[in-house]
This record gives C-alpha cells, structure tokens and sequence, in this order.
C-alpha cells in the first residue's frame, strides 16, 4: 500500500497461500478492493471487479496497481483459499484497532443462517454463522462458523474466548442457556441476561413458579412500559420484572454467577383481541429491573441492526457463493463493511443510502474508510 491505512492493520494479519511467484495483485490490493467495493454496493465477484475497473484512478492513490484490476475469478479463488480462522483473526485485531471496550456494553450473541449457501449439488450444509454484536458501538465484535444450529452451543464459548467483554452484560437466548457458557462469561468479568426455556426444562418449570407465586410480592421488582397510542390498531404493553428470591431453583450453585431471575410479559391488544407472551430469564446482575429491561430490549439489536441489515442492504440470504472458503470469508467482508458504515455517525442516511453515496463520491468513502 501507498500509504499507512487503517485497513493496512487488517491486511498485515492475512496470509497469502498462493502460489509464490505467480502472483500478479499482491494480497493487500485484493482485500483493499473488495471491502471498499462492499462498503459502496457490491455483493458479488462481478459486482466487485466493476467496482474496481470504475474506480481505477481513485484505487491508484492507495495500491499499487501494476498489473491493474483483478478479475472476479481471481478475487473469488483467492477468498475461496484464505483460511477462515486467519481471516477472523484478522478481523479481530481490526475491530480493536477502531473501537474500544469501555465496558457498560450489552453484547448480543445470535445466529443466522446463511440460506444461499446451501449446496444441494455437493449435499453441503448451509452455512450458520454465530455471532457477538456490540449495542454500544453498533458492530460486530467477533463470529464464528458452525455447521449446524444446534452447534451454537460448543461455538459460544469460543467465541466469547475471542472477545474483550470485561464489564460488559452478555445475552444469549435459549440455545445459549448452559452452564459453561454461563461460566466462560463470569470468568471473563462480565455478566449475562440468559433466556430460560424448553431445553432447560426443570430449571423454566421451577423459574415459572418463582414469579407464579411470588410475583405480587415486595421481593420482585417491576417496571411497565406502555405505547401511547394504538400503532395500525395493535397497543402493546410490556412488563419487566426481577428478583433475587432464588429459593425454589433446586440447583442454583451450578449456574456460576446466578443472582438472580426475570421476567417479561408482553400484552398485545389488537382489535380488541388480547394476547400474552412471556419470557424468563436468569441472570447474574443484581435485581435491578432497569437494567434487566434494557438488556432485554438491546438484544434484539443483534436481529434488528445486524441480521436485518445484511439481508436487506447487503443481500445476504440471496448470495449464492458457495465454494470453498469464499461464503464465510465474504460473510466476515460483510461484517467488516457494516461495522465501517455504522462507526461513520455524522450522516443520518441508511446504510443502503452510505453505501450508494460511498460508490457515487469518492470523498465520503474516504471518511467512511477513514483513509
């Protein structure tokens, strides 16, 4: 590279298993390309290579250029061979580079099913991807790779292995709920806000009854948030509660960290026909029922701000790359992409209008590069 790039930190950590000697675009000009390419639109090798042969000149004043742009066949084989652990390493040693663990975060872990890269012609599982979203600096502190879903729960504490969540509150819905993970968060100082259900299923049975039968008691702690008004007919109502009473969970020193359990209710009167839901939980923070809410809102960060977005700005579940290593490494590309666009917070736009206005101006892809 030209000049000493913030993206360099990431480049500098990815190792080149081509074949020395017949290389003619070094490593740094292939990831360089793609994730600026990404960040201004691009979903595909074709889409990318266009990026590059449009914004040759610009790419000029960073890259090295000899032998031109690369053509999409040389991108994809060269994602299909980056190893992808080293690829996420290199992403994690990114992502510190720009934000910092300032603690008070709730950290959202959840999966998602990377649908278009299910390949029936090989009978090859479709990717799931399980990953640990930041609500306080909006983006992606870390992910990891499973086959399956159910495989979420041997892939959890590594990740968690891979992330600074000092301070921090962890949540995790059902799948996550298991006694190692609650562990591996409590050794790394952090807390967690767990969901309790089915897979538990003495420990949901004896949490129900805890605030069946306690739940008007000066022992819980309680909180109401309620709509103004009726949205398109639906009014929704949701109650928050929390309590250390902690007596009716018969194994409550094998959760390490457990202080407490909770509770939310969610009414929803919708022309007039009610419905209930509730949640519960169990926790390592001390009852305090706002926190408990605020986490209990902020885990849906990880679905709403991540999930949604990569289906929907970056066309994720319609991708249909599939060979070799190329849909988790793009899947980390994407991941990077998004985590740039949200730390760029002078612009009000959606990250759909930031990555068009990235591919139409060169100067705000520079800010939003940081380059």
């Amino acid at each position: 590279m030209k000049e000493n790039l913030k993206i360099g930190i990431f480049t500098e950590n990815i190792k080149d298993y081509r074949q020395q000697g017949k290389i003619d675009h070094p490593l740094e000009n292939i990831v360089f390309i793609t994730i600026a390419a990404v960040i201004s639109g691009a979903n595909y090798w074709e889409e990318i290579e266009d990026f590059g042969t449009a914004k040759k000149e610009w790419l000029g004043k960073y890259l090295d250029l000899e032998n031109g742009i690369p053509s999409h066949d040389t991108i994809a084989r060269f994602f299909q061979m980056i190893k992808p652990q080293e690829f996420q390493s290199a992403f994690l040693v990114w992502i510190n580079s720009i934000i910092k663990n300032a603690g008070a975060d709730f950290v959202a872990i959840d999966g998602k099913t990377l649908r278009g890269s299910y390949n029936n012609k090989d009978e090859k599982a479709a990717i799931h991807m399980v990953s640990a979203w930041s609500n306080l600096n909006s983006c992606v502190l870390g992910q990891l790779k499973t086959e399956e879903k159910s495989n979420e729960i041997t892939a959890i504490p590594e990740l968690l292995k891979l992330i600074d969540i000092e301070g921090s509150t962890v949540t995790i819905d059902a799948m996550g709920t298991q006694k190692k993970i609650a562990a591996e968060i409590i050794r790394q100082k952090a807390d967690y806000i767990l969901q309790v259900k089915g897979n538990q299923p003495t420990l949901e049975k004896e949490v129900i009854q805890s605030f069946d039968n306690y739940l008007d008691t000066n022992s819980v702690e309680s909180y109401i948030e309620k709509s103004d008004k009726k949205v398109h007919g639906r009014l929704e109502i949701r109650k928050y509660y929390i309590t250390d009473w902690l007596e009716n969970i018969s194994k409550k020193e094998n959760w390490n960290g457990l202080n407490s359990i909770a509770m939310t209710e969610s009414t929803r009167i919708i022309d007039d026909e009610i419905s209930v839901n509730r949640k519960y939980y169990i926790c390592s923070i001390m009852p305090n029922v706002k926190t408990f809410a605020e986490g209990s809102r902020q885990h849906w960060g990880i679905e709403n701000k991540l999930h949604w977005g990569l289906d929907v700005s970056f066309n994720e579940d319609q991708s249909r790359i599939r060979t070799g290593h190329a849909p988790e490494n793009l899947a980390t590309i994407k991941h990077v992409a998004l985590g740039i666009l949200k730390q760029e917070t002078n612009s009000k736009k959606s990250i759909a209008r930031k990555r068009y206005s990235c591919a139409l101006d060169d100067k705000f892809l520079e800010k939003v590069m940081r380059i």
